[in-house]
């Protein structure tokens, strides 16, 4: 993945660039972090939903801290979107618990298309009634026409991405779904489903309603998931997306949580964490207890960089396991020319 650099020379500049970091607008209420290497180049940007100060504790913030300052940060930039009687005191609480541990370079408070900084004293710099700045800029632009990232208006329309489908393709895909679940891939046909539509993706060859099905049932067999799983490596982590994005528009609500689990591994291996939670969501609708799912919310919650998303088991490793424990991968595999 080509990198895309831009320089930004003042705090408007900046915020500017915070929702395209995120991938959607924060809504009212929300803190944002961003963390900066020892060069000033942003390596984390991460979310606090509407956070209340209690919530904002050294215990609850310590493995955050920690997984961010090995991965680099040295600074951060604190950025408060709302009212000042909303957000204020979870700011003060933040700079309390951050501040000792990281630098931070400033903190903003985001409402109406103008700023104010926490830090900043001098009203000729920084007015009582805040200064202006423009959502786009040459930062939002560089970063949209040549990084291909942008800012939904919400998080909402991020999730509208991969949401199930409704009316009659709901109809279409819940009807396909129980043919798959009629119909059970064994493992090695489970397999062959995920190598053939991996390799499609990449060709961009076109995807139907009952391959997504097949592939949603294929998943509910943990040596298939697995398998899966295993194949993510981060040079085709935008292709996995693009997979699992298109088999979640296809198939139900209840078929979600694999490929929903798998989505949000590739988000993080690209380090678009909202895009990992957003699937995780999907995910926890399917199963709440689904165990893939709870363990990448952990990883992606305490702050873990892409570098570690990276599994230390090939397809190979994933088989010799679940053969180890009893799992028949001897029935003939499935032929997908058929």
């Amino acid at each position: 993945m080509t990198k895309t650099r831009v320089s930004v020379s003042d705090p408007g500049d900046f915020l500017s660039v915070v929702p395209v970091l995120l991938g959607f607008e924060p809504d009212s209420g929300d803190v944002v972090m961003t963390g900066l290497d020892e060069r000033g180049r942003v390596a984390v940007s991460m979310r606090f939903p509407q956070p209340q100060p209690d919530e904002l504790s050294m215990a609850s913030l310590a493995p955050i801290l920690s997984n961010i300052i090995d991965a680099g940060v040295r600074s951060v930039m604190l950025t408060a979107y709302g009212p000042g009687q909303q957000v204020t005191p979870a700011v003060d609480k933040l700079l309390a618990v951050v501040g000792p541990v990281l630098e931070v370079r400033d903190a903003f408070r985001v409402e109406g298309g103008r700023y104010w900084s926490y830090a900043c004293q001098d009203v000729d710099c920084c007015p009582i009634e805040g200064r202006t700045f423009q959502a786009e800029t040459q930062a939002t632009t560089t970063l949209r026409v040549e990084a291909g990232m942008s800012a939904e208006t919400s998080r909402s329309k991020v999730a509208g991405r991969f949401a199930a489908p409704t009316g009659e393709r709901a109809d279409a895909a819940r009807a396909a779904w129980t043919q798959a679940q009629a119909k059970p891939l064994s493992l090695p046909e489970g397999r062959a489903a995920v190598d053939q539509a991996v390799a499609d993706c990449r060709e961009g060859k076109p995807f139907d309603a009952s391959k997504a099905a097949q592939l949603a049932q294929a998943m509910t067999a943990l040596p298939v998931r697995d398998h899966a799983w295993s194949l993510m490596t981060p040079e085709h982590a935008e292709a996995h997306t693009g997979l699992w994005s298109e088999v979640l528009r296809r198939v139900p609500p209840e078929a979600s949580a694999g490929p929903a689990s798998l989505l949000a591994f590739s988000a993080w291996q690209t380090g678009n964490g909202a895009l990992g939670h957003l699937a995780l969501d999907r995910a926890f609708e399917a199963d709440p207890d689904y165990s893939m799912a709870r363990l990448l919310d952990g990883a992606l919650s305490a702050g873990l960089p892409p570098s570690a998303a990276v599994l230390p088991m090939t397809p190979a490793d994933v088989e010799q396991s679940y053969r180890e424990q009893g799992y028949d991968y001897d029935t003939p595999e499935l032929d997908l020319e058929a």
